[in-house]
């Protein structure tokens, strides 16, 4: 899905306050990729871009926090979403 600056504006902006979700150390994190436009107008609506942890430092803590069971896997068509 593309969206342009002003369709992106509209649907993500403005930002909430600090005082109603974001945090107080100066703006409401966020993380991911954006084009540079997009990226230019969450950060000028107070968004503050997070470092990435690289891979070899972020999947220990994510797969020791993960269960695993030998199942069948439903596929995604049944779940009823």
């Amino acid at each position: 899905m593309f969206l342009t600056v002003e369709q992106f504006s509209e649907k993500v902006l403005p930002l909430p306050p600090v005082e109603e979700g974001g945090r107080g150390d100066g703006g409401i994190p966020w993380a991911g990729e954006l084009i540079s436009e997009h990226e230019e107008a969450v950060t000028n609506a107070g968004g503050r871009k997070m470092p990435l942890l690289p891979l070899f430092d972020a999947l220990p803590s994510l797969l020791t926090g993960l269960t695993f069971k030998r199942q069948i896997l439903e596929p995604w068509y049944g779940r009823g979403w």
